[in-house]
């Protein structure tokens, strides 16, 4: 069997972009959002910055009684922020669980949608369930989604049926392009949402974001998750320019990018991809 891969990664990539655009809220009903689209609608509309990993996805294909299974590891290149905030506006109310954690308010939602797309000839369709872990602030929103689901499709008049796993990890907000000024050091802590990539399992746990010479500055980051190790070495000295700090390649592994947000720097949001780990990470400044 030929596996669609262009269009199978198509399909996925059109589910990345219909849960992010919502924080992974429910896709159907009509009305205003509700209380999570009353917390996010201002970010969103002041966003000017937005960080995806991409997509991790595992599937299976079966056709003719032959089985395919494979991973993927691809980037989402055209989502933008205008997308997410016009698919977000157009989003249902769906019941999020709100609550708030270390300052900042969280909402975990659940979504259900089908999507299809078509490509060289090869039809896909993905029907997932999806789960959202998502936190904001005054000046940035960050959020990993998980899905599993069908797929099912023709290849040249072959139907074949399957079934996929994803992931994906974003962070949007205003950005300030600026670097923190003044002497001394500075301390940004608050929350990392983080996905296991071998089993697709959601882990939450600490971010700390730090500068020890404001002078000179350069940015460290620390992503602490019980039970776990998530970092690399370069994390823990990035050089900061307009704001922005980074450090690794997008999908070559060990890469996290960042950027300070909002008045006086008071927040910073960024993504990281470890290859074993995903997630998304925001922290507010220390007085």
């Amino acid at each position: 069997m030929t596996t669609p891969r262009l269009s199978l990664t198509a399909a996925l990539a059109a589910a990345v972009l219909t849960l992010g655009a919502c924080g992974g809220g429910s896709s159907s009903g009509s009305g205003d959002g509700g209380p999570l689209a009353a917390g996010l609608g201002g970010i969103l509309e002041r966003a000017d910055t937005l960080l995806f990993t991409g997509q991790r996805a595992t599937w299976s294909l079966t056709a003719g009684g032959e089985t395919v299974e494979g991973t993927m590891a691809e980037a989402v290149t055209r989502v933008t922020v205008q997308d997410l905030a016009e698919a977000f506006a157009d989003a249902g109310g769906g019941e999020p669980t709100l609550s708030t954690l270390g300052g900042f308010d969280t909402a975990t939602t659940t979504s259900s949608f089908e999507v299809t797309e078509t490509l060289s000839g090869v039809t896909v369709t993905a029907t997932p369930e999806a789960m959202s872990y998502g936190f904001w602030g005054e000046h940035g929103f960050a959020a990993v989604t998980l899905a599993a689901g069908a797929l099912s499709g023709d290849i040249d008049g072959d139907a074949f049926s399957g079934e996929f796993s994803l992931a994906t990890a974003w962070a949007t907000g205003d950005a300030t392009g600026t670097n923190p000024g003044g002497m001394g050091s500075a301390t940004w802590t608050g929350i990392a949402e983080a996905v296991e990539t071998d089993d697709f399992t959601r882990l939450r746990g600490t971010a700390r974001v730090s500068i020890a010479d404001l002078s000179q500055p350069r940015v460290a980051v620390a992503i602490d998750v019980p039970g776990h190790t998530i970092g690399a070495p370069g994390w823990a000295s990035m050089t900061l320019s307009a704001g922005r700090f980074a450090d690794g390649t997008p999908g070559g592994g060990d890469w996290l990018e960042g950027n300070f947000h909002g008045p006086d720097h008071a927040e910073a949001w960024g993504v990281f991809d470890t290859t074993d780990y995903i997630g998304a990470f925001g922290a507010k400044r220390e007085p």
